[in-house]
């Protein structure tokens, strides 16, 4: 099981990829949200793990999410929705994904990143 550094570093290397393909490779819509989504599963799941509470599964992420960060919930379900349509459905022409994912996605991800790495330093 990953420690805390081991589940911020693949948050933040996940984030660094979505940067990557969304400056060099635009077409590819899914892509950014699906490693979105995945660093902030990475980054609920250190959060977790600083709280010494195993966060594995999508249930127990929903829960956790729920009981200690309640505002974040909308919006990790949306982008969890969405990550599920990049994945199964074709989405490389999707303007209004596009949208969704500069407009709302993002903006969502970094005001919980910078909640979360608040909380985190609150614990040490």
């Amino acid at each position: 099981m990953p420690n805390v550094r081991e589940y911020k570093f693949k948050s933040q290397h996940n984030e660094d990829f979505h940067e990557e393909i969304k400056t060099k490779l635009c077409d590819y819509v899914d892509w950014q949200i699906i490693s979105l989504f995945y660093s902030f599963l990475h980054l609920i799941k250190a959060y977790g793990k600083k709280m010494n509470r195993g966060v594995e599964g999508y249930d127990e992420i929903q829960d956790f999410i729920d009981e200690h960060l309640h505002n974040y919930l909308a919006g990790y379900e949306s982008l969890k929705s969405d990550c599920w349509k990049a994945r199964y459905y074709d989405c490389t022409s999707c303007s209004s994904r596009k949208q969704k994912l500069d407009n709302i996605h993002k903006p969502f991800f970094d005001r919980a990143k910078q909640s979360i790495e608040v909380f985190m330093t609150a614990l040490d």
